[in-house]
């Protein structure tokens, strides 16, 4: 049975693409070796192992030391293909490539080059030479990958160094087992809003909070749950701040990671999920996740507006849209008791089932 290695160092072992999805789909036709960052491992599952390239989060000194570490695991596993999910890995998954005459697949999650650039993330100097570092890593990759995977659409048109061959394949949702077992729950209150997944201002964390306390001004008994991976120590302690007698808002953070499993579990008792991304270059052409996860499972959104976004959910309708910086509580809540949310069902064009075939034909052809 061939060997598919995947790695990342931004993600932990148990990431919904590269496990959920990535891991799972190939481990039906090959052996699968998942590396990441320390986190609590999922449970055994056939064809797939698990190891650590460090441990801590992705913020973590030790990330450093990964690259040698992940050399010498390439030397020790010897996979017949490599799926790179993280652009610092490119250079030592080239070398062993080119020495060892194996395949790599670069999966293309985010835009990086953007991210750096315009996330808030970075002082202008480290910005500038990271931004330009990870762009020249990408375009050199021609080199030595063979094809690439595109997360989103919309980087078909914002980069060139995939041209030679890729195939877009989205965050579409996939239920882990066990999920059938719990049922959507009706809260007590007919506004339980959910903030979940990345933390963060780009990610509309304050946006959220305003909201939810606009809200609470004209309905008590609206609540707001925040569930997921807080992007920095110090964004997590004035949140705590912030939240500090704010008795209707609850932030449940992990250590490192909230798992996928309780995020969606957490979804399926809210009303409502909220999305208020704020505009900006890294992100506003892309497709979150959550909204793929939400339709899914069939929970109305409140989300920022945004015209791709619109013409995904207008089709059911799975969710309403505003304008978080300048809105009224009273006829947003009246529109959200008022309206119709998934009059049309969702079929599979919200799930990884089609993806998963496109995933296994770019392999099966590399």
């Amino acid at each position: 049975m061939k060997k598919i290695l995947l790695a990342s160092t931004l993600k932990p072992l148990d990431d919904t693409r590269m496990y959920e999805k990535f891991g799972i789909s190939l481990s039906k036709f090959y052996q699968v070796i998942i590396l990441g960052f320390g986190s609590a491992q999922p449970k055994v599952q056939a064809n797939i192992e698990f190891e650590s390239l460090y441990k801590g989060d992705s913020k973590s000194y030790n990330r450093f030391f990964a690259l040698k570490n992940f050399y010498k695991k390439l030397l020790f596993h010897q996979p017949n293909i490599i799926i790179v999910h993280s652009p610092e890995l490119l250079p030592v998954a080239g070398w062993y490539a080119i020495s060892h005459k194996v395949k790599i697949i670069y999966d293309v999650r985010e835009n990086y080059f953007n991210n750096i650039r315009y996330q808030a993330n970075y002082s202008f100097f480290p910005k500038l030479t990271l931004s330009v570092a990870v762009r020249s890593v990408e375009h050199i990759s021609k080199l030595f990958v063979s094809a690439y995977i595109l997360a989103e659409k919309c980087y078909q048109e914002e980069f060139s160094f995939h041209k030679k061959k890729y195939q877009v394949i989205q965050n579409k949702f996939v239920a882990p087992e066990g999920l059938n077992k719990f049922q959507k729950a009706k809260s007590q209150s007919d506004f339980k809003f959910i903030y979940t997944g990345t933390i963060s201002g780009v990610y509309g964390i304050w946006e959220a909070i305003h909201f939810i306390e606009e809200t609470n001004k004209i309905e008590i008994s609206a609540t707001l749950d925040i569930v997921g991976h807080v992007v920095s120590d110090k964004l997590l302690e004035e949140l705590r701040l912030a939240i500090k007698d704010k008795y209707y808002i609850k932030l449940q953070s992990g250590n490192p990671l909230v798992s996928h499993h309780i995020v969606l579990e957490k979804l399926l008792e809210a009303d409502f999920a909220i999305l208020p991304y704020q505009p900006n270059k890294s992100t506003w052409g892309c497709i979150p996740t959550k909204m793929f996860e939400c339709i899914a499972l069939e929970i109305p959104m409140l989300v920022q507006k945004n015209k791709n976004w619109e013409s995904l959910c207008e089709i059911y309708p799975a969710a309403h849209f505003i304008d978080f910086s300048n809105f009224d509580p009273q006829s947003v809540l009246d529109e959200l008791k008022s309206k119709k949310f998934y009059k049309n069902k969702p079929n599979e064009e919200v799930l990884w089932k089609e993806e998963e075939k496109k995933l296994l034909a770019l392999v099966a052809e590399s």
